[in-house]
């Protein structure tokens, strides 16, 4: 029985017969017979006498083989029926000179035709399926109702706060109470579009609804960076950003929610480097807020605030999981704020544990009168391992002799459980959330697991300085108020723990018109948080 002759077969043998009859016709065959091999890489070069494009033949020495390189031309009126099939393709026949390489290339220009067309076929193949994989990501990507994707995220947070105060404080700040309850509880839903929008919307009750992040951000845009508008905050330090579920301690530094003003009306632009690790924020804010929370400043007319904050962390190593092995971060913000005639700068430093009755121990209002002041910020962080040390400072300044305040902290942490650290998130230049490794997890939800592992221990301390005596006019409580924070996290998993912190605060403040004293002042938090 005779085998079938494929198309591939006679569609070569054709070629080759074509270019074997225009050679003999018009004698375009040029044999050269050194032992050279010729390559067609390289600019195109005219064929002699018939003004048609070929590739240009550079000479590459090889003393190992002898060879010829075969051109067919337009030179013959046959040419054109072998240039369907061999335009501008080289025929290289190679002869090995010794036994090792007699195998390596066949000496029969048909063969080593038909194996370049074989591994073309094979490279044309493999770039179809790569294409058509890309295409079908692209339009996963691009079906109706995959355009935005949402989710929606919330935390509920409990504490019991117990105090003791020493008889001057009881006298001067008054009897603060135990308590025992919920702090508040938040919901948020977040989400991005096309690859370029990016949203939040939240809300925290605790009593009464507030305002959280309610923002749309467009990303990477041509002259603005991160363009975004909405209800954020406004950055003045690290801790100024931090988010709720990535606190170290029960609440957040007191000169932080002091001096900054917390979320804000407003519009910023956000600049990057090319790895993203170097950045810069410039933002513009309305004064008033629409926030209930006490540490608030400027409570009636909006005015303007005009903000910016310039950070880099020129060592940032993180491993193929994200966990980060070492980050140097420094950074330095500044806030100007104009006010109406009308308004005054309100300035608050409380005890630790906002959900009980705890005093404030610095406390009052500073009238402006048409003035503006500023707040300025320095910070910096390290991060290796486990152990992570931060400081941040601040100074502030009614204009037209109005006065200072001042205020300045001291944190560390250390990760005591292996295989666990702080991530460093890059889009608001701060520490994240704990990343934990699954040997760690004391609740394993995934698993259905509890109790197989100790979860991850993480111990803190934090020293606070305050002073807000040098302001003019100052109607409330002034003086300056000493910190001292330790206290551990007991995480069960990235999504819940439990925070255990005591600060012991030195005060030393008067009410207008009074000669201040000197007071005593604990506080035990602890605190339950779950992330859902």
């Amino acid at each position: 029985m005779m085998k079938k002759t494929s198309f591939k077969h006679v569609a070569l043998w054709c070629a080759l017969f074509g270019v074997c009859y225009a050679g003999i016709a018009t004698d375009a065959f040029t044999w050269g017979q050194s032992p050279s091999v010729y390559s067609a890489q390289g600019s195109r070069a005219q064929s002699a006498g018939s003004g048609v494009s070929l590739p240009s033949v550079s000479q590459n020495p090889s003393p190992a083989y002898s060879g010829a390189v075969v051109y067919a031309t337009t030179e013959s009126p046959y040419a054109s029926h072998s240039d369907v099939f061999l335009s501008d393709v080289e025929i290289t026949a190679v002869q090995a000179t010794n036994d090792e390489d007699a195998g390596a290339v066949s000496s029969d220009p048909l063969e080593n035709l038909q194996r370049q067309l074989e591994e073309l076929q094979k490279t044309t193949e493999s770039l179809q399926k790569s294409f058509d994989d890309e295409k079908a990501k692209n339009a996963k990507k691009n079906t109706p109702g995959s355009a935005f994707n949402t989710k929606i995220a919330g935390q509920a947070r409990a504490d019991a706060v117990f105090v003791s105060q020493d008889d001057v404080s009881r006298e001067n700040l008054g009897d603060a109470e135990n308590t025992i309850g919920y702090r508040d509880i938040r919901l948020v839903a977040s989400g991005s579009g096309h690859g370029v929008f990016e949203y939040a919307c939240g809300f925290k009750y605790t009593g009464n609804v507030t305002l959280l992040d309610v923002w749309l951000r467009v990303k990477d845009t041509k002259y603005f960076g991160d363009l975004a508008f909405g209800h954020y905050f406004v950055e003045l330090g690290m801790e100024s950003v931090e988010a709720n579920y990535d606190r170290v301690f029960a609440m957040l530094d007191e000169n932080s929610t002091s001096f900054c003003p917390g979320r804000r009306l407003g519009i910023s632009a956000t600049y990057f480097d090319q790895d993203r690790q170097s950045r810069a924020f410039f933002g513009a804010f309305a004064a008033n807020s629409l926030s209930t929370s006490p540490h608030r400043i400027n409570n009636d007319d909006p005015g303007l605030i005009l903000n910016t904050r310039l950070t880099s962390a020129p060592i940032l190593v993180e491993d193929d999981n994200g966990f980060v092995q070492e980050v140097l971060h420094f950074g330095g913000s500044y806030m100007w704020v104009s006010p109406t005639d009308t308004n005054s700068w309100n300035f608050n430093s409380q005890g630790l544990g906002w959900s009980g009755t705890n005093p404030y121990f610095l406390t009052g209002k500073v009238p402006l009168d048409g003035r503006s002041y500023s707040v300025a910020n320095l910070e910096t962080a390290w991060q290796r391992g486990g152990f992570a040390a931060t400081a941040e400072g601040y100074f502030s300044s009614v204009s037209d002799g109005g006065g200072n305040a001042y205020g300045t902290s001291i944190a560390t942490r250390w990760m005591l459980t292996p295989g666990c650290t702080r991530s460093y998130v890059k889009q608001t230049a701060r520490f994240g959330t704990v990343k934990m490794s699954d040997d760690a997890l004391f609740v394993d939800y995934r698993n259905r697991i509890i109790g197989q592992n100790f979860g991850a221990w993480e111990a803190v301390a934090k020293w606070q300085w305050t002073e807000a005596e040098d302001l003019k006019n100052f109607d409330g409580t002034a003086g300056q108020v000493n910190r001292l924070t330790t206290g551990f996290n007991w995480f069960w998993n990235e999504q819940t723990f439990w925070t255990f912190n005591w600060e012991h605060a030195f005060v030393n403040s008067a009410k207008s018109g009074k000669a201040k004293e000197k007071m005593d002042f604990d506080t035990l938090v602890v605190q339950g948080s779950i992330r859902f």
